[in-house]
């Protein structure tokens, strides 16, 4: 066990985004770690870090944590498991909180005292993976073979961001309301894509997944059922985004995107907008237009 005063180096040290040892297992206990709320988390890259270890990804702000433990190990496929101890024993964990941008959310419910530990439900992050080139159905998942999963950090670089949000409640959702606040996603409407909802169906999904951008960010967040959104990458490589219940995604202006439904064949989103929207989708090319430019710019920048 360790003391509280090194605690907190080893918690200053996993948020500024350090790299533990590849078989190392970092716990770091507050006041009591016999309590823990777990609950699974895409914690690290895809990929080893070049240094030879494994890169934990910052979370939650210490603020956060500071009446908790945090344990993090590493696992197969490059994700790591986080539990955090309530601050003392008997009382409920309290919640870690979501925080949103291209990292996710981490968050944490009650918790059982003693030996057994609470069974918490799984967060299930959003999957992304290169595409295939095979012209079969749209709706397929078109992974490549090998497989080539694409991470959180990778989608940020792109300019993607998501949140993992509560669709049950997204009338009252203190989260969403918060992050409609904060960027200013003031206008908003609910849009059922399914061949019994939606007029004209079969041409709006042609022309869903035609290649195109848009002039603004563009806002969706499910509510019911599940899609791809597909996004070009900066060597233009098509990327494609599950998305299901609970998932919230922004795409940049500029970026080479397009929608499909999968083999559900329905999803209900809701669309937010800053302002009056603007529908209009330039298909490819709109190389020529001011919004692609400026995306272009922020690509180099994030590449360096």
């Amino acid at each position: 066990m360790l003391l509280p005063s090194v605690s907190m180096q080893l918690l200053d040290f996993l948020l500024q985004g350090n790299t533990f040892p590849r078989r190392s297992l970092s716990l770091i206990p507050m006041k009591d770690a016999d309590c823990f709320c777990t609950v699974t988390q895409s914690l690290w890259s895809a990929s080893p870090d070049p240094g030879g270890g494994w890169k934990p990804r910052p979370l939650c702000c210490p603020g956060a944590l500071a009446a908790g433990a945090l344990r993090i190990t590493r696992s197969a496929g490059a994700r790591g498991r986080a539990a955090a101890s309530p601050a003392a024993r008997g009382e409920p964990a309290a919640a870690l909180g979501r925080r949103e941008g291209p990292i996710g959310w981490l968050r944490a419910g009650p918790a059982r005292c003693g030996a057994e530990l609470a069974q918490q439900p799984q967060v299930r992050m959003v999957e992304a993976w290169y595409m295939d080139e095979s012209g079969e159905d749209q709706r397929a998942p078109h992974r490549q073979e090998p497989h080539r999963p694409v991470s959180l950090e990778q989608l940020r670089r792109l300019g993607v961001f998501h949140w993992k949000l509560d669709a049950d409640n997204y009338e009252t959702d203190p989260d969403l309301a918060r992050i409609r606040k904060e960027k200013n996603y003031s206008w908003m409407d609910i849009i059922t894509i399914h061949k019994d909802k939606l007029p004209n169906y079969q041409d709006k999904i042609k022309i869903f997944y035609e290649e195109h951008l848009h002039l603004d960010d563009e806002i969706r967040y499910i509510l019911e059922g599940s899609g791809y959104f597909d996004v070009r990458d900066k060597d233009d490589k098509w990327i494609r985004i599950f998305m299901e219940k609970g998932d919230m995604i922004t795409l940049p202006a500029g970026i080479y995107h397009r929608f499909t439904l999968d083999e559900n064949n329905y999803v209900k989103a809701m669309r937010l907008f800053v302002g009056e929207p603007v529908w209009t989708a330039y298909n490819r090319p709109a190389d020529h237009f001011p919004a692609r430019g400026q995306y272009i710019q922020f690509l180099a920048q994030a590449a360096q």
